[in-house]
């Protein structure tokens, strides 16, 4: 992703969509920077893979879009480390 290159930010692997096939072949310690679904991210966290969330808050006419990084860098996108555990099922 180039908004992480710009930042020297260095990534082994970038991958375009994220699945439960790549989640299996994950291992402690490993690090995931991206946008992903909380039920994901808690998987993540339970194997002990680091995971951390590109904070974009992107404006009612932009969501939806791909966004140059251009767009990105004007819109105070962060970097942030989450952990997340589930802990029951309601329904």
């Amino acid at each position: 992703m180039a908004w992480l290159r710009a930042r020297g930010i260095a990534a082994d692997v970038l991958l375009p969509h994220f699945n439960e096939a790549l989640l299996s072949k994950l291992q402690p310690e490993d690090v995931v920077a991206g946008n992903l679904p909380i039920q994901m991210v808690a998987q993540l966290t339970q194997k002990g893979v680091r995971y951390y969330h590109l904070l974009i808050p992107v404006t009612l006419d932009l969501r939806g879009k791909e966004l140059s990084l251009m767009q990105l860098n004007a819109l105070d996108v962060q970097l942030v480390e989450f952990k997340a555990e589930r802990l029951s099922n309601i329904v």
